[in-house]
């Protein structure tokens, strides 16, 4: 089921899908909306919560510096 975002939007991965066990994510953006002629990056992260709705450690930040969750 394919969800597209906004800037500051958040979604509720299982709320819909209590049994999701994998999650595949695409980051892509209109480069020309934001053309000011200088180069800029594109950052993203993703922290994969417990049921207590907190990371357990910091392998539960996915991001740039740590691109694999352990599981």
């Amino acid at each position: 089921m394919p969800v597209s975002l906004k800037k500051g939007q958040k979604v509720s991965l299982t709320k819909g899908n209590p049994g999701l066990k994998n999650v595949v994510v695409g980051i892509g953006w209109d480069i020309n909306a934001f053309d000011t002629g200088r180069e800029f990056d594109l950052d993203t992260a993703a922290f994969c919560l417990t049921d207590s709705g907190r990371v357990s450690d910091s392998n539960d930040f996915v991001f740039y510096g740590n691109l694999v969750h352990p599981s």
